[in-house]
Protein backbone atom coordinates (compact mmCIF):
# COMPACT_ATOMS: atom_id res chain seq x y z
CA UNK A 1 0.00 0.00 0.00
CA UNK A 2 1.51 3.66 -1.02
CA UNK A 3 1.79 6.01 1.92
CA UNK A 4 2.01 9.21 1.27
CA UNK A 5 5.51 11.15 3.31
CA UNK A 6 2.97 12.80 5.93
CA UNK A 7 1.47 9.09 6.95
CA UNK A 8 4.91 7.40 6.72
CA UNK A 9 6.49 10.64 8.75
CA UNK A 10 3.25 10.26 11.75
CA UNK A 11 3.80 6.42 11.79
CA UNK A 12 7.56 7.13 12.77
CA UNK A 13 6.20 9.88 15.10
CA UNK A 14 4.04 7.22 16.80
CA UNK A 15 6.67 4.54 17.04
CA UNK A 16 8.82 6.82 18.85
CA UNK A 17 6.25 7.82 21.19
CA UNK A 18 5.46 4.34 22.26
CA UNK A 19 9.01 3.72 22.43
CA UNK A 20 9.33 6.82 24.91
CA UNK A 21 5.81 5.06 27.28
CA UNK A 22 7.88 1.70 27.12
CA UNK A 23 11.89 1.88 26.99
CA UNK A 24 14.29 3.39 28.83
CA UNK A 25 17.51 4.75 26.18
CA UNK A 26 20.92 3.20 27.19
CA UNK A 27 24.11 4.38 25.91
CA UNK A 28 24.15 4.73 22.37
CA UNK A 29 20.59 4.65 21.49
CA UNK A 30 19.88 1.29 23.13
CA UNK A 31 16.77 0.70 24.36
CA UNK A 32 15.76 -1.36 27.27
CA UNK A 33 12.17 -1.83 28.63
CA UNK A 34 11.13 0.33 31.13
CA UNK A 35 10.42 -0.14 34.79
CA UNK A 36 6.49 -1.03 35.15
CA UNK A 37 6.30 1.50 37.50
CA UNK A 38 7.33 4.44 35.83
CA UNK A 39 5.38 3.09 32.38
CA UNK A 40 2.37 3.50 34.51
CA UNK A 41 3.17 6.78 36.05
CA UNK A 42 4.26 8.13 33.07
CA UNK A 43 1.21 7.09 30.69
CA UNK A 44 -1.29 8.30 33.62
CA UNK A 45 0.81 11.55 33.61
CA UNK A 46 -0.11 11.93 29.18
CA UNK A 47 -3.77 10.58 29.77
CA UNK A 48 -3.82 12.92 33.07
CA UNK A 49 -3.08 15.95 30.67
CA UNK A 50 -5.34 15.05 27.99
CA UNK A 51 -8.28 15.45 30.34
CA UNK A 52 -7.42 18.41 30.82
CA UNK A 53 -7.35 19.68 27.94
CA UNK A 54 -10.54 18.15 26.77
CA UNK A 55 -11.90 19.86 30.05
CA UNK A 56 -10.09 23.34 28.35
CA UNK A 57 -11.68 22.62 24.87
CA UNK A 58 -15.43 22.14 25.68
CA UNK A 59 -16.11 24.17 29.21
CA UNK A 60 -15.25 27.58 30.24
CA UNK A 61 -14.46 28.46 33.75
CA UNK A 62 -16.52 30.88 36.23
CA UNK A 63 -17.67 32.15 39.26
CA UNK A 64 -16.81 29.56 42.28
CA UNK A 65 -15.11 27.08 39.95
CA UNK A 66 -18.34 25.56 38.24
CA UNK A 67 -17.83 25.19 34.68
CA UNK A 68 -19.77 26.56 31.86
CA UNK A 69 -20.26 25.32 28.00
CA UNK A 70 -18.14 27.55 26.10
CA UNK A 71 -19.05 29.43 23.15
CA UNK A 72 -19.17 27.07 20.41
CA UNK A 73 -17.51 29.56 18.06
CA UNK A 74 -14.35 29.08 20.65
CA UNK A 75 -14.53 25.32 20.71
CA UNK A 76 -14.94 24.69 17.09
CA UNK A 77 -12.10 26.52 16.61
CA UNK A 78 -9.87 25.24 19.24
CA UNK A 79 -11.62 21.83 17.89
CA UNK A 80 -10.22 22.39 13.75
CA UNK A 81 -6.43 21.32 14.52
CA UNK A 82 -7.62 18.10 15.88
CA UNK A 83 -10.00 17.31 12.88
CA UNK A 84 -7.58 17.73 10.02
CA UNK A 85 -5.25 15.83 11.66
CA UNK A 86 -8.20 12.84 11.96
CA UNK A 87 -8.59 13.05 8.54
CA UNK A 88 -4.82 12.78 7.52
CA UNK A 89 -4.07 10.19 9.88
CA UNK A 90 -7.69 7.95 9.72
CA UNK A 91 -6.22 4.85 7.41
CA UNK A 92 -3.49 4.59 9.85
CA UNK A 93 -3.88 5.22 13.54
CA UNK A 94 -5.78 4.84 16.04
CA UNK A 95 -8.46 7.61 17.14
CA UNK A 96 -7.37 7.67 20.70
CA UNK A 97 -3.81 8.21 19.81
CA UNK A 98 -3.97 11.25 17.55
CA UNK A 99 -4.36 13.54 20.61
CA UNK A 100 -1.17 11.74 21.58
CA UNK A 101 0.24 13.13 18.61
CA UNK A 102 -1.52 16.27 18.17
CA UNK A 103 0.54 17.05 21.59
CA UNK A 104 3.56 15.92 20.15
CA UNK A 105 3.73 17.45 17.48
CA UNK A 106 2.20 20.77 18.19
CA UNK A 107 2.66 22.00 22.21
CA UNK A 108 6.04 22.52 23.39
CA UNK A 109 4.55 21.45 26.67
CA UNK A 110 7.15 23.32 30.02
CA UNK A 111 5.87 22.81 33.71
CA UNK A 112 2.90 25.19 34.14
CA UNK A 113 3.17 27.83 36.68
CA UNK A 114 -0.13 28.94 38.19
CA UNK A 115 -0.33 31.90 40.37
CA UNK A 116 -3.37 32.81 42.55
CA UNK A 117 -4.05 36.64 41.71
CA UNK A 118 -6.47 38.46 45.18
CA UNK A 119 -7.63 41.88 43.25
CA UNK A 120 -9.27 44.85 45.32
CA UNK A 121 -11.40 45.62 42.40
CA UNK A 122 -12.23 44.43 38.81
CA UNK A 123 -9.28 45.57 36.82
CA UNK A 124 -11.09 46.76 33.66
CA UNK A 125 -11.12 49.12 32.47
CA UNK A 126 -7.82 50.08 33.41
CA UNK A 127 -8.65 53.73 34.64
CA UNK A 128 -7.13 54.59 37.97
CA UNK A 129 -3.90 53.93 39.22
CA UNK A 130 -3.58 50.80 41.62
CA UNK A 131 -6.31 49.27 39.08
CA UNK A 132 -3.83 50.02 36.36
CA UNK A 133 -1.13 48.54 38.36
CA UNK A 134 -3.37 44.95 38.72
CA UNK A 135 -4.39 44.54 34.94
CA UNK A 136 -1.31 45.55 33.13
CA UNK A 137 0.94 42.78 35.40
CA UNK A 138 -1.84 39.87 35.28
CA UNK A 139 -1.26 41.25 31.44
CA UNK A 140 2.68 41.01 31.87
CA UNK A 141 2.38 37.72 33.65
CA UNK A 142 -0.22 35.89 31.66
CA UNK A 143 2.27 37.08 28.21
CA UNK A 144 5.40 35.09 30.31
CA UNK A 145 3.15 32.36 30.06
CA UNK A 146 1.76 32.43 33.71
CA UNK A 147 -1.41 30.48 34.19
CA UNK A 148 -3.50 33.16 36.28
CA UNK A 149 -6.71 32.78 38.83
CA UNK A 150 -7.71 35.71 39.43
CA UNK A 151 -10.48 36.99 42.20
CA UNK A 152 -11.95 39.98 42.41
CA UNK A 153 -13.84 42.11 45.34
CA UNK A 154 -16.66 43.76 43.73
CA UNK A 155 -20.23 46.06 44.52
CA UNK A 156 -21.85 44.26 41.96
CA UNK A 157 -21.13 41.27 40.38
CA UNK A 158 -20.78 41.68 36.82
CA UNK A 159 -23.18 40.21 34.06
CA UNK A 160 -19.72 39.60 31.59
CA UNK A 161 -16.03 39.17 31.74
CA UNK A 162 -14.41 41.43 29.12
CA UNK A 163 -12.66 39.72 26.63
CA UNK A 164 -9.74 41.29 27.60
CA UNK A 165 -9.35 39.66 31.10
CA UNK A 166 -10.51 36.72 29.89
CA UNK A 167 -7.64 36.53 27.46
CA UNK A 168 -5.20 36.73 30.15
CA UNK A 169 -6.86 34.66 32.99
CA UNK A 170 -7.42 30.78 33.15
CA UNK A 171 -10.46 31.67 35.61
CA UNK A 172 -12.00 34.73 37.22
CA UNK A 173 -13.79 34.45 40.81
CA UNK A 174 -16.16 37.47 41.77
CA UNK A 175 -17.30 38.24 45.31
CA UNK A 176 -19.21 40.71 46.95
CA UNK A 177 -17.69 43.07 49.38
CA UNK A 178 -19.73 43.22 52.47
CA UNK A 179 -22.04 46.64 53.04
CA UNK A 180 -22.68 45.83 57.08
CA UNK A 181 -21.64 49.24 58.49
CA UNK A 182 -20.95 47.85 61.86
CA UNK A 183 -17.37 46.11 60.75
CA UNK A 184 -16.42 49.84 60.81
CA UNK A 185 -16.27 48.98 64.73
CA UNK A 186 -13.72 45.94 63.71
CA UNK A 187 -9.96 46.25 64.71
CA UNK A 188 -9.40 45.05 61.45
CA UNK A 189 -9.42 48.17 58.99
CA UNK A 190 -12.54 49.25 57.58
CA UNK A 191 -10.89 48.73 53.55
CA UNK A 192 -9.62 45.23 54.77
CA UNK A 193 -12.72 43.71 56.80
CA UNK A 194 -15.51 44.58 53.87
CA UNK A 195 -13.17 41.88 51.44
CA UNK A 196 -13.39 38.54 53.19
CA UNK A 197 -14.96 35.56 51.74
CA UNK A 198 -15.31 31.79 53.01
CA UNK A 199 -15.83 31.33 49.21
CA UNK A 200 -12.81 32.68 48.81
CA UNK A 201 -10.74 30.27 51.10
CA UNK A 202 -12.43 27.54 49.34
CA UNK A 203 -11.51 28.52 45.45
CA UNK A 204 -7.73 29.09 47.02
CA UNK A 205 -8.36 25.42 48.91
CA UNK A 206 -8.59 23.84 45.27
CA UNK A 207 -5.80 24.81 43.30
CA UNK A 208 -2.62 24.74 45.39
CA UNK A 209 -0.72 27.63 43.89
CA UNK A 210 1.16 30.43 44.98
CA UNK A 211 -0.85 33.44 45.99
CA UNK A 212 -0.46 37.35 45.19
CA UNK A 213 -2.46 39.57 47.00
CA UNK A 214 -2.92 42.81 45.34
CA UNK A 215 -2.38 45.41 48.52
CA UNK A 216 -3.42 45.29 52.22
CA UNK A 217 -6.91 45.70 51.55
CA UNK A 218 -6.85 42.09 50.27
CA UNK A 219 -4.84 40.28 53.16
CA UNK A 220 -8.77 39.55 55.18
CA UNK A 221 -8.47 36.03 54.88
CA UNK A 222 -4.87 35.13 55.63
CA UNK A 223 -5.96 34.43 59.44
CA UNK A 224 -8.21 31.54 57.93
CA UNK A 225 -5.94 29.85 55.68
CA UNK A 226 -5.36 26.34 56.63
CA UNK A 227 -2.69 25.48 54.00
CA UNK A 228 0.32 27.10 56.15
CA UNK A 229 3.06 25.44 53.37
CA UNK A 230 1.15 27.66 50.51
CA UNK A 231 3.23 31.22 49.44
CA UNK A 232 2.27 34.09 49.57
CA UNK A 233 3.24 37.27 48.27
CA UNK A 234 1.97 41.24 49.06
CA UNK A 235 1.73 43.60 46.51
CA UNK A 236 2.42 46.94 48.39
CA UNK A 237 1.07 49.48 46.69
CA UNK A 238 0.72 51.91 49.44
CA UNK A 239 1.66 52.47 52.85
CA UNK A 240 -1.70 52.33 54.03
CA UNK A 241 -1.36 53.92 57.92
CA UNK A 242 0.12 57.28 55.43
CA UNK A 243 -2.53 57.02 52.48
CA UNK A 244 -5.46 57.62 54.94
CA UNK A 245 -3.26 59.91 57.01
CA UNK A 246 -2.91 62.20 53.97
CA UNK A 247 -6.54 61.93 52.91
CA UNK A 248 -7.85 63.01 57.01
CA UNK A 249 -5.57 65.98 56.23
CA UNK A 250 -6.88 66.95 52.40
CA UNK A 251 -10.56 66.50 53.89
CA UNK A 252 -12.46 69.18 54.41
CA UNK A 253 -15.72 67.23 55.24
CA UNK A 254 -15.27 66.72 59.39
CA UNK A 255 -17.12 63.24 59.38
CA UNK A 256 -15.10 61.95 56.30
CA UNK A 257 -11.73 63.48 58.23
CA UNK A 258 -12.51 61.69 61.55
CA UNK A 259 -13.12 58.59 59.40
CA UNK A 260 -9.93 58.60 57.60
CA UNK A 261 -7.92 59.38 60.76
CA UNK A 262 -9.35 56.14 62.87
CA UNK A 263 -8.59 54.10 59.42
CA UNK A 264 -5.22 55.31 59.26
CA UNK A 265 -4.29 54.41 62.92
CA UNK A 266 -5.87 50.93 62.18
CA UNK A 267 -3.91 50.14 59.63
CA UNK A 268 -0.64 51.14 61.14
CA UNK A 269 -1.21 48.53 63.50
CA UNK A 270 -2.21 46.14 61.13
CA UNK A 271 0.10 46.20 58.81
CA UNK A 272 3.12 45.59 61.42
CA UNK A 273 1.69 42.24 62.11
CA UNK A 274 1.18 40.68 58.96
CA UNK A 275 4.27 42.13 56.69
CA UNK A 276 6.63 39.06 57.95
CA UNK A 277 3.61 36.51 56.94
CA UNK A 278 4.50 36.91 53.33
CA UNK A 279 7.19 35.44 50.90
CA UNK A 280 7.81 39.48 49.31
CA UNK A 281 6.38 42.39 49.38
CA UNK A 282 6.78 44.04 46.34
CA UNK A 283 7.15 47.79 46.56
CA UNK A 284 6.17 50.45 43.98
CA UNK A 285 8.23 52.80 45.30
CA UNK A 286 11.52 53.66 47.54
CA UNK A 287 10.20 54.90 50.30
CA UNK A 288 7.88 52.25 50.91
CA UNK A 289 10.82 49.66 49.90
CA UNK A 290 12.78 51.31 52.66
CA UNK A 291 10.02 50.71 55.34
CA UNK A 292 9.37 47.46 54.60
CA UNK A 293 12.86 46.31 54.33
CA UNK A 294 13.73 48.08 57.87
CA UNK A 295 10.95 46.23 59.51
CA UNK A 296 10.58 42.99 57.57
CA UNK A 297 13.50 41.96 55.20
CA UNK A 298 11.37 40.93 52.41
CA UNK A 299 11.02 44.34 50.31
CA UNK A 300 11.59 43.83 46.60
CA UNK A 301 11.24 46.85 44.78
CA UNK A 302 8.77 46.83 41.30
CA UNK A 303 7.72 49.78 40.20
CA UNK A 304 4.10 49.87 38.89
CA UNK A 305 3.09 48.26 35.81
CA UNK A 306 1.57 51.13 33.27
CA UNK A 307 0.53 49.70 29.96
CA UNK A 308 2.62 51.67 27.74
CA UNK A 309 5.31 50.17 25.19
CA UNK A 310 6.84 52.77 23.60
CA UNK A 311 7.51 56.87 24.14
CA UNK A 312 5.60 58.93 21.46
CA UNK A 313 7.54 61.11 18.90
CA UNK A 314 6.14 64.16 19.41
CA UNK A 315 6.05 68.03 17.77
CA UNK A 316 8.26 70.63 19.93
CA UNK A 317 5.31 72.63 20.55
CA UNK A 318 1.35 71.45 21.92
CA UNK A 319 -1.68 73.45 22.05
CA UNK A 320 -2.39 73.75 26.38
CA UNK A 321 -1.32 72.86 29.52
CA UNK A 322 -3.10 70.04 30.90
CA UNK A 323 -4.39 68.42 34.14
CA UNK A 324 -6.04 65.55 34.59
CA UNK A 325 -7.65 62.96 37.42
CA UNK A 326 -10.33 61.73 39.29
CA UNK A 327 -11.64 64.44 40.81
CA UNK A 328 -13.92 62.66 43.25
CA UNK A 329 -10.27 62.40 45.57
CA UNK A 330 -9.54 65.04 48.34
CA UNK A 331 -5.58 64.93 46.95
CA UNK A 332 -6.62 65.71 43.55
CA UNK A 333 -9.37 68.39 44.34
CA UNK A 334 -7.27 70.03 46.28
CA UNK A 335 -4.39 70.05 43.99
CA UNK A 336 -6.60 71.67 41.11
CA UNK A 337 -7.92 74.20 43.35
CA UNK A 338 -4.52 75.08 43.50
CA UNK A 339 -4.09 75.07 39.96
CA UNK A 340 -6.68 76.82 39.31
CA UNK A 341 -5.61 79.40 41.44
CA UNK A 342 -2.39 79.76 39.38
CA UNK A 343 -3.88 79.95 36.16
CA UNK A 344 -6.30 82.55 37.05
CA UNK A 345 -2.95 84.63 37.28
CA UNK A 346 -1.80 83.08 33.94
CA UNK A 347 -4.82 84.31 31.38
CA UNK A 348 -2.87 84.47 29.09
CA UNK A 349 -2.12 80.52 29.25
CA UNK A 350 -4.89 77.80 28.05
CA UNK A 351 -5.54 75.58 31.04
CA UNK A 352 -7.39 71.52 29.92
CA UNK A 353 -9.19 70.12 33.07
CA UNK A 354 -9.96 66.44 31.94
CA UNK A 355 -12.14 64.52 34.56
CA UNK A 356 -15.00 62.32 33.96
CA UNK A 357 -15.56 62.94 37.65
CA UNK A 358 -16.01 66.66 38.80
CA UNK A 359 -18.63 67.50 41.25
CA UNK A 360 -20.67 70.90 41.16
CA UNK A 361 -18.31 72.66 43.31
CA UNK A 362 -15.12 71.60 41.18
CA UNK A 363 -17.34 72.58 37.56
CA UNK A 364 -18.44 76.04 38.82
CA UNK A 365 -14.96 77.04 39.75
CA UNK A 366 -13.91 76.18 36.26
CA UNK A 367 -16.24 78.15 34.57
CA UNK A 368 -15.52 81.48 36.60
CA UNK A 369 -12.34 81.29 35.39
CA UNK A 370 -11.95 82.16 31.17
CA UNK A 371 -8.63 80.35 30.49
CA UNK A 372 -9.91 76.81 31.79
CA UNK A 373 -12.40 74.86 30.52
CA UNK A 374 -13.37 70.97 31.97
CA UNK A 375 -13.54 67.70 29.39
CA UNK A 376 -14.23 64.51 29.80
CA UNK A 377 -11.89 61.59 29.42
CA UNK A 378 -14.25 58.76 28.46
CA UNK A 379 -11.77 56.44 27.21
CA UNK A 380 -8.32 55.59 26.66
CA UNK A 381 -7.86 57.11 23.45
CA UNK A 382 -9.35 59.88 24.23
CA UNK A 383 -6.87 60.57 27.37
CA UNK A 384 -4.29 59.52 24.47
CA UNK A 385 -5.02 62.27 22.51
CA UNK A 386 -5.48 65.37 25.21
CA UNK A 387 -1.88 63.60 26.09
CA UNK A 388 -0.34 64.16 22.82
CA UNK A 389 -1.76 67.94 22.17
CA UNK A 390 -0.43 69.21 25.42
CA UNK A 391 2.42 70.95 25.56
CA UNK A 392 2.86 70.49 29.67
CA UNK A 393 0.96 68.22 32.18
CA UNK A 394 0.49 69.85 36.01
CA UNK A 395 0.73 66.85 38.22
CA UNK A 396 0.87 67.95 41.87
CA UNK A 397 -0.07 65.31 44.81
CA UNK A 398 0.00 66.15 49.00
CA UNK A 399 0.46 62.88 49.55
CA UNK A 400 3.84 60.90 49.73
CA UNK A 401 2.96 57.15 48.69
CA UNK A 402 5.22 56.48 45.66
CA UNK A 403 5.30 57.24 41.78
CA UNK A 404 1.79 57.61 40.70
CA UNK A 405 0.66 56.13 37.26
CA UNK A 406 -0.30 59.29 35.76
CA UNK A 407 3.34 60.00 35.53
CA UNK A 408 4.18 57.31 33.11
CA UNK A 409 1.74 58.35 30.81
CA UNK A 410 2.48 61.63 30.45
CA UNK A 411 6.24 60.93 29.83
CA UNK A 412 5.10 58.30 27.59
CA UNK A 413 2.60 60.32 25.62
CA UNK A 414 2.80 63.84 26.46
CA UNK A 415 5.62 66.92 26.73
CA UNK A 416 6.57 68.50 29.69
CA UNK A 417 5.72 67.73 33.00
CA UNK A 418 5.94 69.45 36.14
CA UNK A 419 5.65 68.18 39.20
CA UNK A 420 5.74 68.54 42.81
CA UNK A 421 8.04 66.15 45.75
CA UNK A 422 5.29 63.77 46.11
CA UNK A 423 4.76 62.57 42.32
CA UNK A 424 8.01 60.55 42.83
CA UNK A 425 10.55 59.17 44.91
CA UNK A 426 12.59 57.72 41.76
CA UNK A 427 15.74 60.16 40.95
CA UNK A 428 16.29 58.84 37.65
CA UNK A 429 11.84 59.92 36.70
CA UNK A 430 12.56 63.35 38.46
CA UNK A 431 15.11 63.99 36.29
CA UNK A 432 12.93 63.51 33.25
CA UNK A 433 11.09 66.33 34.62
CA UNK A 434 10.36 70.00 35.48
CA UNK A 435 9.98 70.38 39.22
CA UNK A 436 8.59 72.38 41.71
CA UNK A 437 9.26 72.71 45.58
CA UNK A 438 5.87 75.10 46.26
CA UNK A 439 3.03 76.44 43.71
CA UNK A 440 5.49 79.32 43.41
CA UNK A 441 7.96 77.52 41.83
CA UNK A 442 5.51 75.80 40.38
CA UNK A 443 4.32 78.89 38.28
CA UNK A 444 7.63 79.76 37.54
CA UNK A 445 7.83 76.12 35.62
CA UNK A 446 4.34 76.91 33.66
CA UNK A 447 5.94 80.23 32.38
CA UNK A 448 9.26 78.65 31.59
CA UNK A 449 7.83 75.46 30.07
CA UNK A 450 5.61 77.72 27.65
CA UNK A 451 8.41 79.66 26.27
CA UNK A 452 10.72 75.77 25.42
CA UNK A 453 10.29 73.85 22.50
CA UNK A 454 10.48 70.16 23.54
CA UNK A 455 12.83 68.04 22.31
CA UNK A 456 13.01 65.08 24.91
CA UNK A 457 11.43 61.97 23.17
CA UNK A 458 15.03 60.06 22.97
CA UNK A 459 16.38 60.56 26.34
CA UNK A 460 12.74 59.31 27.60
CA UNK A 461 12.74 56.79 25.26
CA UNK A 462 16.44 55.41 26.34
CA UNK A 463 15.17 55.62 30.12
CA UNK A 464 12.03 54.12 30.31
CA UNK A 465 12.11 51.63 27.52
CA UNK A 466 14.92 49.99 28.91
CA UNK A 467 14.41 50.37 32.86
CA UNK A 468 10.42 51.08 33.16
CA UNK A 469 8.60 48.19 30.85
CA UNK A 470 6.18 45.75 32.12
CA UNK A 471 7.84 42.28 30.41
CA UNK A 472 11.04 43.25 32.56
CA UNK A 473 9.25 43.87 35.59
CA UNK A 474 7.10 40.82 35.22
CA UNK A 475 9.92 38.68 34.41
CA UNK A 476 11.78 39.59 38.12
CA UNK A 477 7.91 38.66 39.97
CA UNK A 478 8.19 35.26 37.88
CA UNK A 479 12.50 34.72 39.23
CA UNK A 480 11.25 35.78 43.30
CA UNK A 481 8.05 33.86 42.68
CA UNK A 482 8.94 30.71 40.86
CA UNK A 483 12.45 30.76 42.36
CA UNK A 484 12.38 27.02 42.35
Amino acid sequence: MHHSKQENKSRGFLAQLVQSIWFTPRGSGVRIPQDPQKRKRNLSKKIGFLAQLVQSIWFTPRGSGVRIPQDPQKSLKKLGDFFILFLSYLRVLPAFLLIFIYLCLRLNLPDVKELHIISFNYPYPPSYGGIIDVYYKIKALSDLGIKIHLHCFVDKIPVKIDPEVEESTENVFFYEKKKNPLLYFSKIPFAAVIRDSDLLLKNLEKIDAPVLFEGLQTTSVIRFLKNNRRELYLRHHNNEAEYYKGLSISEKNIFKKIVYRIESLKYKEYQKNLLKKFEAVFCLSEKEYNEVETYSKNAQLIHIFHGNQSVKQLDKKGNYFLFHGDLTTADNKRALVETIDLFKTLPQYKLVVASDRAGEDIKKRISAVKNITLTPILTTENLHHLLENAHANILISYQNSGTKVKLFNTLYNSRFVIINGNITDDPILKDLCLYGANMAEIRQQIITSAEKDYNDSEKRKEILEKTHSDHAKAEEIVKIIFKN
